[in-house]
């Protein structure tokens, strides 16, 4: 692992800012809020809503950039190093004004936690957050979960619900893995943004709506424009003030900052003594390079105390996820059938990095191997969701016939 202080490589606010500029703190690490509401019958994968009472959100950006734990409402944000200070910046910035934001880097960056600080340092911090995991949901029910619908719309629709535009009214709406959208999908929603109105399913009347809205993405929606996949109309639209949050192994500075609170917080959690790290698992720590970021890490330190009641903690007792080390592959990069029990995307190649001809045969593989059971198809791809790969198969024109021998 590259060793040197990172540079701000991979976050790219659109308008820079001074540090003095800022007048209070901000926080991030993926250690989840006690305060969040699950909608009913939901579970975070589909969506949730996120609230705080306006009291404990009116905090502020720090003046000076001293401490390496900045908090907004209950967001903390973990670090010291450049890319942390620059997204403090952006956050300020962003939350100065009331422009859509779009939020793109690799999974467990922490895109949503940024969201939330932007969303609780803003003016509609006493308004509802109310986040949508676009990626989790079946693709025949996103208009109805965002635009809500009538009773009798369609089949189960035994009462009149709202969507989350609506209950994101005065505040804001944050999209989380925006680029799973389909494009038909991608219209109504361009639509929306631009009327400020929407229509609920099988209604007739319009909505006016105020919301903010805040869009991540793990993937480089510009280059999906280009490839034909992203709605152009919808990206500049979204993409009025852009971040690329930078990946954990490019601000090394950071990374025993946030395995030391992450050790604070599972310790006040288990009611046990806080351990500390050996000079070797420090090491090892700087020298993994984490393709699962701050939630990979987060991971790895609540594997440690699970499995070792000691006070101290040595490299025996750090855990890493081999399988992104060690998988055997063919020459294109595709698995072999004997390889069934492991991730199958090459050593530091994620799917959504792949082309769009990888992608396709790669799936079509996953496919045959599980018999066209999606389930498990998605599983070998390691896909959030059996939906994620119902809205691929749509995309690339893959259908049912493609299976196994039985």
């Amino acid at each position: 692992m590259d060793r040197r202080s990172p540079s701000g490589r991979g976050m790219r606010g659109v308008i820079p800012m001074q540090p003095d500029q800022i007048d209070s703190p901000p926080t991030i690490s993926s250690h989840k809020s006690q305060n969040r509401k699950s909608d009913a019958g939901g579970t975070k994968k589909s969506g949730e809503e996120l609230t705080e009472s306006a009291n404990s959100s009116k905090a502020h950006l720090p003046a000076k950039f001293g401490s390496t734990s900045h908090r907004i409402g209950s967001v903390e944000i973990i670090g010291q190093s450049t890319p942390i200070l620059t997204m403090l910046d952006f956050i300020h910035k962003a939350a100065a004004n009331d422009f859509p934001v779009l939020l793109e880097g690799e999974s467990g960056t922490g895109k949503e936690l940024a969201a939330k600080a932007i969303h609780f340092a803003s003016k509609r911090a006493s308004g509802p957050l109310v986040a949508v995991n676009c990626g989790a949901i079946n693709p025949n029910l996103i208009e109805s979960e965002l635009f809500g619908h009538e009773k009798g719309a369609f089949t189960g629709a035994f009462t009149r619900k709202p969507g989350r535009f609506e209950r994101a009214n005065k505040g804001t709406l944050f999209l989380d893995e925006l680029g799973e959208l389909l494009l038909h999908d991608q219209v109504k929603l361009l639509r929306a943004l631009q009327e400020r109105r929407i229509e609920r399913v099988g209604g007739t009347e319009e909505i006016m709506i105020d919301v903010r809205i805040i869009a991540a993405t793990n993937r480089d929606l510009l280059s999906e424009v280009g490839c034909g996949n992203f709605r152009q109309d919808l990206y500049y639209r979204l993409a009025v003030m852009r971040f690329v949050l930078s990946p954990l192994r490019d601000r090394v500075e950071d990374i025993l900052l946030l395995a030391r609170r992450f050790l604070t917080l599972h310790c006040e959690c288990l009611r046990r003594p806080v351990p500390n790290l050996t000079p070797e698992a420090e090491a090892m720590l700087l020298q993994y390079h984490w393709p699962g970021n701050v939630r990979e890490l987060e991971n790895v330190i609540e594997r440690a105390l699970a499995h070792d009641q000691r006070q101290v903690i040595g490299v025996e007792s750090l855990v890493f996820d081999v399988r992104w080390k060690i998988k055997p592959v063919t020459g294109k990069g595709y698995p072999n059938s004997e390889d069934l029990n492991k991730v199958f995307v090459p050593v530091d190649v994620k799917f959504d990095d792949l082309g769009a001809h990888e992608k396709r045969e790669l799936i079509e593989w996953a496919l045959r191997e599980s018999h066209g059971n999606r389930k498990d198809a998605a599983k070998l791809l390691g896909l959030s969701s059996r939906y994620r790969l119902h809205r691929l198969m749509k995309k690339f024109g893959i259908g049912d016939e493609v299976k196994g021998e039985q």
